[in-house]
């Protein structure tokens, strides 16, 4: 998650805060869909990336862990009704039906 700065545009942002938080460069950004957020009364908005590799070093002030799931697993390895599960199940759909 992060905040679009004054000249940035949303990929840029996107590119920047993965980078940040994990140590990945992206090498493909594709917006998914966006939802509203009452718990912060923020839009959020979602893309699917893919990057350059697979070595996550994340940032201990800004991610507690990360590691990398299948995607037929997933949707279990998430919180049940978060947003996150809510937007990969939106891209999951849209992936399926452009089969």
């Amino acid at each position: 998650a992060g905040y679009v700065s004054r000249g940035e545009d949303l990929e840029t942002t996107v590119a920047r805060e993965v980078r940040e938080e994990t140590g990945l460069d992206l090498t493909a950004i594709r917006f998914n869909t966006s939802r509203f957020y009452e718990g912060s009364n923020t839009l959020m908005v979602n893309f699917a990336c893919t990057a350059a590799s697979e070595d996550l070093r994340p940032n201990p002030g800004e991610v507690d862990g990360a590691h990398w799931v299948p995607v037929e697993d997933v949707l279990d390895a998430m919180r049940p009704h978060s947003l996150a599960k809510w937007f990969v199940r939106r891209y999951l759909e849209k992936f399926r039906d452009a089969r």
